[in-house]
């Protein structure tokens, strides 16, 4: 976890098993931000990327940032196998995890190199420091609650998608030319109500779904869904 940096944006704060992570990699080295308060998504991730970068300018070392969401939990080997394969590509990597609706949070794109083929969430994410330096130096600069930040993230109609909505996250991969999805998976903590009480609950990625991704990136197979 040398040289890393993690990056939590959320509006509340961390889950449980997601602060127990975070704790863990910053054991083996890593450097951390928790960045909270702002509850506009789009907002809170540019925002949150900005003040990242600034406190990167204190340690020069540091090469690659990963970003976790407040509710995701993958193992510190699988962040630090990420990490490796962030890396070792130069590029965005993004690891595995389910939604709600029971698919990826990653959709496919055909015909593109394997680097580049994919948009996803940044729920569990690694792209090298440098990179994020280029792209704030690329994207329009705004200002808001006093502070001056370049827009890293937006929701809406992406001049490169015309016609389709960009969520926040999205966004920000077509900003980086797209990313690599590598079959490195997360659990996602998300809680149900039983009984009219929230139950822990852990959403797992099954082998087939890492299957079909390794699959999917040698044009073999169309995208995967959770619940096949």
């Amino acid at each position: 976890m040398k040289k890393t940096f993690v990056l939590c944006v959320s509006w509340k704060g961390l889950s449980e098993p997601t602060a127990a992570l975070v704790e863990k990699l910053e054991g083996l080295g890593a450097s951390k931000m928790i960045y909270v308060g702002v509850t506009d998504v789009s907002l809170a991730r540019s925002m949150g990327f900005a003040a990242a970068l600034n406190a990167c300018e204190e340690k020069p070392e540091l090469e690659t940032m990963v970003l976790l969401d407040d509710d995701m939990a993958p193992t510190p080997e699988a962040v630090q196998e990420l990490v490796d394969a962030c890396r070792e590509l130069g590029g965005p990597v993004s690891g595995v995890y389910g939604t709600n609706s029971g698919v990826v949070a990653a959709t496919h794109r055909p015909g593109f190199p394997v680097s580049k083929m994919w948009l996803v969430g940044l729920g569990f994410f690694a792209m090298p420091i440098r990179r994020l330096r280029e792209l704030a130096a690329q994207v329009p600069q705004v200002h808001s609650f006093g502070k001056s930040f370049p827009v890293f993230c937006c929701t809406g109609i992406h001049p490169k998608r015309p016609g389709e909505w960009t969520s926040e996250d999205y966004w920000l991969c077509v900003e980086l030319g797209g990313v690599r999805l590598e079959p490195i998976p997360a659990n996602h903590y998300k809680p149900r109500k039983v009984n009219g009480k929230l139950v822990p609950f852990i959403m797992t990625v099954p082998e087939r779904t890492l299957d079909q991704v390794r699959r999917a990136n040698l044009g073999e197979l169309p995208p995967p869904r959770e619940d096949e």
